[in-house]
C-alpha cells in the first residue's frame, strides 16, 4: 500500500511522482491542476439562495441541489392522480402507481387503505387480495417520498356487492313458548347471472 502526504501548496500546477520508499519514484508524471479554493462562480454561490459551498476545494451542496458543481436539481416526487376504480369482488386488484416527475430513489408508503393491501414500497405497485364487497367504497391514500420531499394522493375504489339476500319465510313465527328448532327459507340473487336460488337455513332458538 502507498502512502501520499502533500502538504500544502500555492494554487497551480502540481507534478505528481509516486515512491513507495521515498527514495526510488517512477517516471509517470502526472500533473493535477490545484486550486487552493474552488473557482470564483463553482457550487451555485452566485445564486440567492446559493446552491451550495467550497469545502477543502470541492463543492458541498445544499438540497435540493446536487452534482459536482451543484446545478442539478433534485425535484420532489408529484404522483399521477389514479381515477376513481371499480373492481369485482373476490378478484386480485394489481394497479402500478406512476409519478409525473421526482428524482429516484423514491420510497412509497400506504395511509389510508383495506386491511390486506399492500405496496411494493421500491416500486409503488399495489396489490389487493380476497376482495370484499361492500356498499360504501374504500378510501385508498398513497404517499411518494425522496429526499426533498414527499406528495400524497388518494382515491376511491368502488367493490360492488355481488349478491343480495332476501328472506321469504320464517317457520314457526313469532314467540315461542320453549326453544325449538325454526326454519329460514330466503333467496339468493346474484347479481353477475340473474339467477336465484332458495337457501334454507335451520337455527336452533
Amino acid at each position: 500500500m502507498l502512502s501520499v502526504h502533500a502538504p500544502k501548496h500555492a494554487e497551480g500546477i502540481v507534478i505528481l511522482e509516486i515512491s513507495s520508499d521515498g527514495t526510488e519514484f517512477t517516471n509517470n508524471k502526472v500533473k493535477y491542476l490545484y486550486f487552493a479554493t474552488c473557482p470564483p462562480s463553482s457550487c451555485g454561490r452566485d445564486y440567492t439562495p446559493p446552491h451550495g459551498q467550497c469545502l477543502f476545494g470541492g463543492c458541498s451542496c445544499n438540497l435540493p441541489w446536487t452534482g459536482e458543481n451543484c446545478m442539478i436539481e433534485l425535484l420532489v416526487p408529484a404522483i399521477i392522480q389514479p381515477p376513481p376504480q371499480t373492481i369485482n369482488e373476490s378478484v386480485m386488484y394489481d394497479y402500478q402507481l406512476q409519478l409525473k416527475r421526482g428524482s429516484k430513489p423514491v420510497t412509497w408508503s400506504l395511509i389510508a387503505h383495506p386491511g390486506n393491501m399492500i405496496i411494493n414500497e421500491r416500486t409503488g405497485r399495489l396489490f389487493w387480495s380476497n376482495v370484499v364487497g361492500r356498499p360504501l367504497a374504500y378510501t385508498v391514500m398513497v404517499t411518494a417520498t425522496n429526499i426533498v420531499g414527499k406528495h400524497s394522493t388518494e382515491w376511491m375504489i368502488n367493490v360492488p356487492v355481488s349478491y343480495s339476500v332476501n328472506m321469504t319465510s320464517i317457520y314457526p313465527d313469532g314467540i315461542l313458548s320453549r326453544p325449538k328448532p325454526i326454519d329460514i327459507m330466503g333467496e339468493v340473487a346474484f347479481n353477475d347471472c340473474h339467477c336465484t336460488k332458495a337457501r334454507p337455513s335451520h337455527c336452533n332458538n
